[in-house]
């Protein structure tokens, strides 16, 4: 940690533009938890940064801290194969709704990013990490059934 500069993995959850070229990102860190990101200039076509930090994208960002916001000074995509997007957004729902802000979940982000293989599984797995749920379904249409259920219910 030179300079203030903290790097660590995360996922960008969300997104969204301010002023002429910048972006404000929501990413989700091992260390940091849910973070709101400046990305100063992101949104140029000249932008060295603007392909690592799309949405659902899993990589390693470098940040120092600012006023208001994180600001981003760095970031490279991970190498890790990355899961369908429906299940990174159903998951970037649940993780934008429940998490407050600067909570580090070190387990919630491990599971998310090393995960199981099985869709319905990591989300209900994240909403009982989160004390959300307390069952474990039997079947894969019994996940989903609960997991459409909860997504209803949280207006996600």
């Amino acid at each position: 940690m030179a300079d203030g500069i903290v790097t660590t993995d995360g996922l960008v959850v969300k997104e969204r533009d301010s002023g002429e070229a910048a972006r404000i990102l929501s990413i989700f860190t091992r260390e940091l938890g849910l973070v709101s990101v400046y990305a100063a200039g992101i949104r140029y076509e000249k932008s060295k940064l603007r392909y690592h930090t799309q949405l659902y994208n899993l990589a390693t960002f470098s940040l120092v801290p600012g006023k208001e916001h994180w600001r981003l000074v760095g970031a490279i995509t991970s190498s890790r194969p990355a899961r369908s997007l429906a299940t990174l957004a159903r998951v970037a729902a649940l993780v934008r709704r429940f998490l407050g802000p600067d909570e580090a979940h070190p387990e919630l982000f491990d599971s998310i990013i090393m995960g199981q293989h099985n869709d319905p599984y990591l989300s209900l797995g994240v909403m009982e990490m989160l004390g959300y749920v307390g069952i474990r379904p039997e079947s894969r249409d019994e996940a989903e059934a609960l997991l459409d259920q909860a997504v209803r219910a949280s207006h996600l």
